[in-house]
This record gives C-alpha cells, structure tokens and sequence, in this order.
C-alpha cells in the first residue's frame, strides 16, 4: 500500500472520484493530509491549495481501497459508480453520489446522499440532510434541522428530527422516534408508519391509510395550553400509522 502526505493551512476540500472498491476517510486534529491506497497505478492525486483530488482514471479497471485522513472541518464530495463508503465525524458538508455500496457517515454539518443502492447509516446532523436511495435501509441518529429522505424500498428509521421533514418510500416502513420541528410529512406505499411528538403542543393533523389501522394519543386535557403547532401529514396505501406521545 503507497501513501501520500500533504501539509495544509487547516480545512480542506477532499474531492474523490472513482469507479468501484472501498472508501474510509477519517478527521484528524492536525494540519496534514494522509492518503493511502492498495494500488497507486489506479489513481491519480493532485494538491491544490486547499484542495486535495483523487481520481480513478478512466482507463483503469478493477477495485480500489483508498484510506484518508484530512483535518476536522473538511468539505468532502465523494463520486463512486460500485464502493463502499465510510466517512468518519468531524467533516463539514459532505456530498456522496454512488451507483451501488453501503455508505456510514457520522457527525456532520450538512449531508447529502445520493445512491442507487445500499444501506445509509447517518449519526448526527447539524444542518440540513438529503438523502435519496433506490433501494436499502436509511439510518439517522440526529437530524437537527430540515430532513428530506426518499427511497424506493427499504425501511426509514431516524432517531429525531429538529427541523421540517420530508419522508418518503415506496416500499418500506418509516419510523421517527421524536420529531420536535413544525411540520413534517410522511408517505409509504406499503409500509407502517411511526412517528414520536412531544407533549405540550397543537398538532394539525392529516391523516390517512386506505387498509390499515391509524392509532392516534389521547388528546391533550381540557385546560392545558399548547407551546406550539405542528402539522402533520401522514399517508400509507396499505399499512399502519401510529402517532405516539413521548
């Protein structure tokens, strides 16, 4: 395996481009940039400034693994046509456009996920997040502002929402285990839906299932007065939606 070093002045552009194998970028405290891959004739690294690219050129075949470590608060923008995905906390905005593959990434500022396949697994957002899937399971640990998830199969699961949300999958369940913005919807062809609110607010709700069962929290009691409105929109052609107070 051949390494590269690079000095930088703090957060860097890390821009990877390559057709298939294995991609693991980690955070590091330093100002230094460290790359490493199992076959250097299959890629090419230029360093500009505050830019570091790596490509896969075009007349190269087979996999590659590229292992990296780039300073905390780094921008990272991740092409693959066929690889695994792995990209540690710390970044800043992250992009990642893949055909196929699983993709983890963990603490960010911003995220955006565009794959064809595979599963996302996703910690805790600070920022917006986009993702968009084909087919495969999407993850959230922690959205802290606007969420915008769609799939075409595969089950949605996120841990908490801060800000407006958009879910959508056309073959899958979707769970969110608290939503603590303002107006979230949610769609599944056939899937159950869950979703978590806290107590103490007004919910605008539009819900419907045309052959499951909706199941919905006792309402507030007479005399209590409500913090804030959500709405709600809620929509399964055959399955399940539960609203829950937690």
């Amino acid at each position: 395996m051949s390494n590269w070093e690079f000095e930088t002045t703090g957060p860097i552009l890390f821009d990877l481009s390559v057709a298939s194998g294995r991609i693991e970028i980690d955070t590091t405290t330093s100002d230094q940039v460290h790359i490493w891959a199992d076959d250097p004739e299959r890629i090419t690294i230029d360093h500009t400034g505050l830019t570091v690219t790596v490509r896969q050129p075009r007349h190269t075949r087979g996999r590659v693994r590229v292992k990296a470590t780039i300073p905390v608060g780094s921008d990272v923008d991740v092409a693959v046509g066929s690889a695994d995905v792995s990209i540690g906390s710390g970044c800043s905005d992250i992009d990642v456009k893949g055909g196929s593959g699983d993709v983890r990434v963990g603490d960010a500022r911003r995220v955006r996920i565009a794959a064809a396949s595979g599963d996302m697994r996703i910690g805790s957002v600070a920022e917006d997040l986009t993702v968009s899937g084909a087919s495969g399971d999407i993850m959230v640990d922690d959205a802290g502002r606007d969420l915008a998830v769609s799939a075409a199969s595969g089950d949605v699961r996120i841990g908490h929402i801060g800000g407006s949300a958009s879910v959508s999958t056309a073959s899958g369940d979707v769970r969110i285990r608290r939503f603590d913005g303002t107006a979230v919807e949610v769609r599944s062809l056939s899937g159950d839906l869950e979703i978590g609110l806290p107590g103490g607010i007004r919910v605008e709700a539009d819900i419907k299932s045309l052959v499951g069962k909706i199941s919905l929290p006792q309402p507030a009691a007479a005399g209590d007065e409500p913090r804030r409105t959500v709405r709600l929109k809620a929509r399964t052609t055959s399955g399940d939606i539960r609203i829950e107070r937690i």
